[in-house]
């Protein structure tokens, strides 16, 4: 649960959000005079996460009625979707209801609640889906997925584990079952699922980027950069990928190519508070201050990116 105050004039004086985060608590309560600096000096990657989980929608300024749909990038766009899955969830409903039996039903149903984030009525959905045929392997794969997204990673990678065993060629279950891996911090387990995922399919750009993140951590830079570069060759849409560029570029004193790079990236979101402020460290860097000043500014009266599957190095 989350809400921004503002005083008279407009100005923002006042932040909260309370609930759980991956089954942390989270009671975050900031003042005026908190809030910027927990934007840009918290070192607490989790708060950093829920933060921006909690106020991805909440509005940046006062209004009539702080309606979130309202401050979603292309909300027309995303209002149809959320209107388009509302629409399929009720179709799907009524279908159930007619065929109670009918355990496809139910994973189509689980797939929708997934992609609306209630992973509670996801996970419900699958394991009634799989009570009706225990042998239904999507079932599995999207169980395991909508669990380790509710907190229950463990649990996650058990299910993601019985579906690889039943489809030992799917690059796209050793991706998520190493991105699992590497939320519960077994990073050689994660690098290895990464490398199988690429194996099997050498056009993975979700596995390259997120295998260049582990090299990345492990100061590795040149095997990071490597597959950074192969994720944007393979999708070249795929932002993350460039802003990770620009930050392992940053990490070994190439500011002139991270540049580039972010400058890349920024093409592709225009609005990402990180790479506008990487793209700001990277200017003063290379002794433009003032633009510097004036693009680490714009980044500061963004909000905080949507929490994501996808990683950036740190």
């Amino acid at each position: 649960h989350a809400f921004r105050q503002f005083d008279a004039s407009g100005e923002l004086i006042y932040e909260t959000c309370r609930g759980r985060f991956f089954n942390e608590v989270i009671n975050l309560h900031l003042d005026d005079h908190e809030i910027l600096d927990f934007r840009t000096s918290n070192d607490d990657e989790l708060l950093k996460e829920a933060y921006a989980s909690c106020f991805f929608n909440v509005s940046q300024s006062a209004t009539n009625h702080l309606h979130p749909n309202r401050f979603i990038a292309s909300a027309n766009k995303a209002s149809e979707t959320e209107l388009e899955i509302d629409y399929q969830l009720s179709s799907l409903s009524r279908k159930i209801q007619h065929s109670p039996k009918n355990a496809s039903l139910y994973i189509q149903r689980g797939e929708l609640y997934f992609k609306l984030h209630n992973f509670d009525k996801s996970i419900s959905d699958y394991n009634l889906a799989i009570s009706i045929n225990n042998k239904l392997d999507k079932a599995y794969f999207g169980r395991g997925m909508s669990l380790a997204r509710n907190g229950q990673i463990e649990e996650g990678i058990q299910d993601l584990t019985y579906y690889i065993n039943k489809n030992p060629l799917s690059s796209l279950a050793y991706t998520k079952r190493g991105v699992r891996y590497i939320w519960a911090g077994q990073l050689k387990k994660a690098q290895r699922d990464l490398l199988k995922a690429i194996e099997l399919d050498n056009t993975n750009a979700e596995a390259h980027d997120d295998l260049g993140v582990i090299y990345a951590q492990k100061k590795d830079f040149s095997n990071a950069l490597k597959h950074f570069k192969f994720a944007a060759q393979h999708d070249p849409n795929y932002q993350k990928a460039y802003h990770n560029q620009a930050m392992a570029l940053v990490l070994t004193n190439s500011h002139h190519q991270a540049l580039i790079a972010v400058n890349k990236s920024l093409s592709l979101d225009s609005e990402s508070r990180n790479s506008l402020m990487l793209k700001g460290e990277i200017l003063m860097a290379l002794g433009k201050e003032k633009e510097a000043k004036a693009t680490i500014q714009k980044a500061e009266f963004l909000p905080e990116e949507n929490w994501s599957e996808r990683f950036t190095v740190q």
